[in-house]
């Protein structure tokens, strides 16, 4: 799904993994980089290139913090805000081509499933973060 995400994005000018900031900041714009970083699974090092990259291409840009200025947050610019419509075009495109010929139950039945396994992974992590201590 997310090749194909990404070759639907790519005449936006957008980059894998590039879509889900956008619209992490279209649902909490202000972001500072940790936070993204941490709402979508990746380490810091790698969301601040992201953001670098998303800054030069206009889709974002970095201002300090009203209240504490050493504090810088992510912000979407006009061209970001613009692209959330054709994100979540692609999305459901996407999500139509992958659950073609899925009766409405397979697709709730795949969803929770899904959800399972997510969660299972998710408590895994927290174990082996319990067990390095």
């Amino acid at each position: 799904m997310r090749t194909v995400m990404t070759r639907s994005l790519t005449a936006s000018g957008l980059y894998a993994g590039q879509d889900g900031v956008i619209l992490a900041l279209a649902a909490s714009d202000g972001l500072p980089a940790g936070s993204l970083a941490q709402k979508l699974g990746v380490k810091a090092p790698t969301m601040t290139r992201t953001i670098g990259r998303m800054e030069a291409q206009g889709f974002v840009e970095r201002r300090p913090d009203a209240e504490d200025a050493r504090l810088t947050k992510v912000y979407l610019t006009e061209a970001g805000r613009n692209s959330v419509s054709e994100i979540e075009s692609s999305a459901a495109s996407c999500d139509e081509l992958a659950t073609r010929g899925f009766s409405e139950k397979d697709v709730r039945s795949l969803v929770r499933l899904l959800k399972a396994i997510e969660n299972n992974l998710q408590a895994g992590d927290d174990d082996e973060d319990e067990d390095e201590f």
